[in-house]
């Protein structure tokens, strides 16, 4: 289904922070999201960077 999502012609892509609470410490992620009229497929990443999206 990766393969598909990613391989798509129109594809949409998201990413949206997210806070962890651990103790007194707060971490920052995102949940990368692509979307297609077929499907989606979701990636948690500590950084926003478009070096994420052009890895995957």
């Amino acid at each position: 289904m990766v393969n598909e999502v990613l391989s798509s012609k129109v594809l949409h892509a998201d990413e949206t922070p997210h806070k962890m609470l651990e103790g007194d410490e707060i971490y920052h992620w995102y949940l990368w999201g692509f979307f297609t009229t077929k499907g989606c497929y979701f990636e948690a990443h500590g950084t926003r960077s478009g070096d994420v999206a052009f890895k995957i």
